[in-house]
């Protein structure tokens, strides 16, 4: 089971423009959580990048600077792990700011 997460700008008259996708596997959803996210990437569905980026930078900041915290809830299939999700919370972050007017979708 994973996250899909996207970043949709809508132009108008039906067009929209996929601007960022990802996926990342759900076994990293103690970390988001214990981080910040109340209710994982959910909590971020349906928000504008605008309105997400600060949320997710703090997340991402906290997770950087705590590893030794967070690696305690790494999988132990090594499917889930706080050494990548560090980096992907970085791309999360800078398509925010890059694209604010988009539309995050979780699924």
């Amino acid at each position: 089971m994973s996250y899909d997460i996207d970043l949709i700008v809508d132009h108008g008259d039906g067009y929209q423009t996929n601007v960022f996708e990802a996926n990342i596997t759900y076994n990293l959803r103690p970390m988001l959580v214990e981080a910040g996210l109340k209710d994982s990437l959910h909590s971020l569905n349906g928000l504008t990048a605008e309105s997400a980026a600060p949320l997710i930078g703090d997340v991402w900041r906290e997770l950087y600077r705590r590893p030794d915290h967070y690696r305690q809830w790494d999988s132990p299939n090594g499917w889930g792990l706080h050494k990548n999700l560090v980096p992907w919370m970085k791309r999360l972050y800078i398509a925010c700011r890059t694209h604010p007017r988009a539309i995050i979708q979780i699924s």
